[in-house]
C-alpha cells in the first residue's frame, strides 16, 4: 500500500518539475535567441527502492517516476527584422556576455544598444564582450555593426564582436534572459558571419507547449487523484483493523 502511495507522490513531483520546464518556456516566448527546454521523464532511481527492503528490491516493481533530464532544443527561432545595432548570428555559435561577477555566458540573443555609460550590452543590460573584451563607444557617435561583426563608431572601428562555438558534449546550463553557463572551454570562430537588422527570435512554439502544458497537468491531476485513492483505502484498512 505504501507502494502506491510513493508512486502517485513521485509522479507528482515529477509531473510538476515537468510543469514548471514547460511554463518556463511559454513565459520566454518573446525573449530573443531562447531555446525551450524538453523534460524527460524516467523510472524513480532503483537504488532507492532497494532501500525499502528485500522484498520491494525482489518485486521488480518500481516507485513511479521522476524527471530524468532537461535537454535544450537548438533548433533555430525565425529571424525578425530588428535595428541598425540587431545582429543574428549566421549558422552554430553564441555571442559572448559579461554575467556576473565578469563570468562569461553565452547567447544568442542579438539584440544590441549603447547604454549611458557608451557601451554595448545586449536587452539585459549585459556587456557584450569582443575580442578585447567590452566594447566601448564614444556616448552619441551613430553606430553600425557591420556583416563580419565590426562595430564602427564614429568612422572607425571600436571593437568586432566575437562568435563562439561549444564542443559537442559539452555541459551547457541555461540562466535567465536567454544566457547560458557553459562548463569547459568555447572556442571562437575565425570567419564570422552575421546577419544585420535581424533579431533570431525564441524557439518556442506556444500552441506545441501549450499542449504539452495541458497534457502535464492532466498527468499531475492523475497522480493526485491515485494518492488520495491510496490514502482512502489506507485510512479504510486502518478502520476495519480497529474494529477486531
Amino acid at each position: 500500500m505504501l507502494r502506491g502511495v510513493y508512486t502517485a507522490a513521485n509522479g507528482m513531483i515529477a509531473h510538476g518539475a515537468a510543469e514548471d520546464v514547460v511554463a518556463n518556456n511559454l513565459a520566454n516566448q518573446a525573449t530573443p535567441g531562447f531555446k525551450r527546454s524538453e523534460p524527460t521523464l524516467g523510472a524513480f532511481p532503483w537504488q532507492v527502492v532497494q532501500l525499502a527492503g528485500p522484498a520491494a528490491a525482489r518485486s521488480g516493481l518500481g516507485t513511479g517516476a521522476m524527471v530524468d533530464r532537461t535537454s535544450l532544443d537548438w533548433s533555430p527561432g525565425e529571424l525578425a527584422t530588428g535595428g541598425p545595432t540587431d545582429v543574428a548570428i549566421v549558422g552554430d555559435g553564441f555571442f559572448q556576455v559579461a554575467g556576473p561577477g565578469g563570468q562569461p555566458l553565452y547567447t544568442r540573443a542579438g539584440s544590441f544598444h549603447v547604454d549611458r555609460d557608451g557601451t554595448l550590452v545586449d536587452a539585459f543590460g549585459r556587456a557584450v564582450l569582443g575580442a578585447s573584451g567590452p566594447i566601448r563607444l564614444a556616448p552619441g557617435d551613430p553606430v553600425r555593426i557591420d556583416q563580419d561583426g565590426a562595430v564602427v563608431s564614429g568612422g572607425r572601428v571600436a571593437g568586432r564582436l566575437s562568435v563562439y562555438t561549444v564542443p559537442d558534449g559539452t555541459p551547457i546550463e541555461a540562466v535567465d534572459g536567454g544566457a547560458y553557463r557553459v562548463d569547459g572551454t568555447a572556442a571562437p570562430v575565425a570567419d564570422v558571419k552575421l546577419l544585420v537588422g535581424t533579431v533570431e527570435a525564441s524557439n518556442v512554439d506556444p500552441v506545441r507547449d501549450m499542449t504539452l502544458l495541458l497534457a502535464v497537468a492532466r498527468s499531475y491531476e492523475g497522480s493526485r487523484e491515485a494518492l488520495q485513492a491510496e490514502d482512502a483505502a489506507a485510512r479504510k484498512a486502518i478502520e476495519d483493523v480497529g474494529r477486531f
